[in-house]
């Protein structure tokens, strides 16, 4: 493998990965959006409807399943390539990398979830403050999240603290990158709802991908992360 040269040379070929991996992994992918979905069911049968302890429930159930295929998206995009054992792995240890992710997210959920059935049961417009509040802390969360999900298998080398500190500075920067992955997750779940719920499935590989996309675009633009050419995007290169 040769070192690819410049910044904007080597976010191209992370672009082009993350867009072929789609097909090259699909078996490992899919895989991978069955135990996010599977997991998913669970949390909904043991806390079903939309309530702060649902959230937080389906948060801590997902959250692994979530950790493992954003590693999976993250060999994918990073090094051209992933394993089922690499899936495998980050499934075990999902649990501790994955919970701490999400657990920020899901409490910002569940008190605005509180904040609005108190305004539901009080009709206090004061309270309407905290409903505003709360909901706007819990968009905030979503690309800091995204990129946390990434960040643990990406640079698992790092401290916690550090991995929070990462990810708060590249998702600040830029924030629709992180962005667009949890757009992407929810798009996919409205269409599943009104077309039908087998698309659900289809859903975390692309959003996954998306997001280990943004993480390495933007690792490699601050100098956390380099790449190289791998045999694929020399073939690729040169069948431009």
């Amino acid at each position: 493998m040769s070192a690819v040269g410049s910044v904007p040379a080597q976010q191209r070929v992370l672009l082009r990965r993350s867009m072929r991996g789609l097909w090259s992994h699909l078996p490992l992918l899919t895989l991978a959006s069955a135990a996010v979905c599977g997991s998913a069911c669970v949390a909904a049968l043991v806390a079903p409807g939309a309530t702060p302890f649902s959230v937080v429930v389906m948060a801590m159930l997902v959250a692994p399943a979530a950790a493992a295929i954003g590693a999976v998206a993250n060999a994918v995009v990073g090094v051209d390539d992933a394993t089922f054992r690499q899936w495998w792995r980050a499934c075990v240890v999902g649990v501790r990398h994955g919970i701490p992710a999400v657990l920020p997210l899901a409490v910002a959920g569940a008190l605005f979830l509180v904040a609005v059935q108190v305004w539901q049961r009080t009709g206090q417009p004061v309270v309407l403050a905290s409903v505003g509040v709360s909901g706007a802390v819990m968009v905030g969360l979503l690309p800091l999240t995204a990129a946390m999900l990434h960040l643990v298998t990406g640079l698992p080398h790092l401290s916690r603290t550090a991995q929070w500190r990462t990810a708060v500075e590249l998702s600040v920067r830029w924030p629709v990158r992180f962005l667009a992955a949890p757009v992407l997750l929810a798009f996919g779940a409205w269409l599943a709802t009104q077309l039908s719920a087998s698309l659900l499935l289809l859903a975390p590989a692309p959003a996954a991908l998306v997001g280990a996309a943004a993480f390495w675009t933007s690792a490699v633009e601050t100098g956390r992360l380099s790449i190289e050419f791998t045999e694929n995007d020399v073939l690729e290169r040169e069948s431009v």
